[in-house]
C-alpha cells in the first residue's frame, strides 16, 4: 500500500504540516541573531537538517513569511548562529 501527497495542489502551511510531521521527534535548534543595532534574539527552530560532516553543514529552511516582524535572515547582516543541545 502507498499513500500520495500532492503538495503542489496544497501549498504553504498544508505543506509545511505534513513536511515537519514526518520526522518525529523533530530535534530543536536554539537559532540567534544579531541586527545591525547590536540587539540579539535567540528563537527556537525545528525546520532544520543535517547535510553533511566534511563540511559540516546544518541547513535552516526559514518559511517565507509576511512583514510581521520575525524575518532573522532580513534582520541578521552577520548570519545565522545555530546551537543545538
Amino acid at each position: 500500500m502507498s499513500v500520495r501527497f500532492d503538495l503542489a495542489a496544497h501549498p504553504g502551511a498544508p505543506a509545511y504540516r505534513l513536511l515537519a510531521g514526518l520526522v518525529v521527534p523533530r530535534p530543536i535548534a536554539l537559532v540567534t541573531t544579531v541586527d545591525a543595532a547590536g540587539v540579539v534574539n535567540a528563537a527556537p527552530f525545528s525546520f532544520f537538517n543535517v547535510m553533511g560532516t566534511e563540511p559540516a553543514l546544518a541547513v535552516l529552511a526559514p518559511a517565507d513569511r509576511d512583514d510581521d516582524g520575525r524575518d532573522g535572515c532580513a534582520r541578521a547582516p552577520s548570519g545565522l548562529r545555530g546551537n543545538s543541545g
